[in-house]
């Protein structure tokens, strides 16, 4: 993607897709925010890398916190893009979201863009100029999408991520958001990111949930202050 090929020019880049999404062929009953972590610290340690800067967008992001606090000795630092929600009034689409009937229909009619379809039906940019990456063209693929969703947006999950905020985020952490991101909106994250004094919190204008896909350039610039 873009904001990858713009960091490639200085850093190195290691992208892994999560359990479930991607071109990744591991899809566990379990995909969790925990079980993403483990997985991620698992390709660290598989790679014997320590030390590094950890991006993640949305859930993504969710996860990056938790190996940041499980496995703080891997992270330096953190970049959080869109990471997580911390209110608890869930919008109408997530409420959807929740029912496993909803992306057993998006399998039904899935293929590229399908995701993009679906959030502009649920009045949700994500912000992104093209078709969502995921190759969503099986049904096993959205159930495995739909259980990553329903394990990770819940109250019991933001709770947690709030605590891990709130006591144990140790890194500094450079965090992103979309001024117009309408699923994860800005409001929440104010309240729990901003005044941190280990936290960098930016809000990119116009931008929505994909704030990296929409405002690349911008994002690398951000990322380039924030590591020099």
């Amino acid at each position: 993607e873009a904001l990858s090929a713009l960091l490639q020019e200085r850093y190195q880049v290691i992208a892994a897709d999560l359990l479930g999404h991607g071109g990744s062929d591991l899809r566990p009953a379990d995909l969790s925010i925990a079980a993403q972590a483990d997985a991620v610290v698992e390709v660290l340690e598989d790679l014997r890398l320590e030390g590094i800067v950890l991006v993640g967008h949305s859930l993504g992001g969710s996860v990056s916190l938790r190996v940041a606090a499980s496995r703080p000795d891997l992270v330096s630092r953190l970049v959080l893009l869109s990471a997580g929600s911390y209110d608890y009034r869930f919008p109408t689409s997530w409420r959807i979201a929740r029912f496993r009937a909803a992306w057993s229909l998006l399998g039904l009619v899935g293929g590229p863009g399908a995701i993009q379809r679906s959030l502009r039906l649920a009045r949700v940019s994500t912000g992104a100029s093209q078709p969502s990456p995921d190759p969503l063209d099986t049904r096993e693929g959205w159930a495995a999408l739909g259980r990553a969703f329903r394990q990770s947006a819940n109250e019991a999950s933001f709770v947690e991520m709030e605590e891990i905020v709130e006591h144990r985020l140790g890194h500094p952490a450079l965090v992103v958001w979309g001024s117009e991101n309408r699923f994860l909106p800005a409001t929440s994250a104010r309240v729990i990111f901003r005044g941190r004094k280990n936290v960098k919190f930016i809000e990119v204008a116009g931008a929505a949930h994909a704030v990296h896909e929409v405002e690349p350039a911008i994002v690398a610039d951000l990322i380039r202050d924030f590591l020099e």
